[in-house]
């Protein structure tokens, strides 16, 4: 019992919010918090390329915030190379 109380007030010093359901963050924290299976964390703001498919953990207002609780930004996506015809 008071390891679960330890863990319930770690989570309430942590920055940011618990999602409001498994895809969706509330509009005042709209950047999207993810563990890793790694145990890295990563976040994607709302104009990163996989944010609709992003399943939060935590939620935060700025990416200070997400910063001081230890993510980082995910990566763009890199230009794929132009296809050319083989004949």
């Amino acid at each position: 019992m008071l390891a679960a109380l330890l863990v319930m007030l770690a989570l309430d010093l942590r920055p940011g919010v618990p999602p409001q359901t498994p895809w969706t963050c509330p509009d005042s924290h709209p950047i999207k918090g993810y563990l890793m299976d790694s145990g890295r964390r990563i976040y994607f703001p709302p104009d990163s390329a996989w944010y609709d498919e992003a399943s939060p953990d935590r939620c935060y207002a700025t990416e200070a915030e997400a910063l001081r609780d230890g993510g980082r930004a995910t990566r763009p996506l890199r230009p794929r190379p132009p296809m050319h015809d083989v004949i």
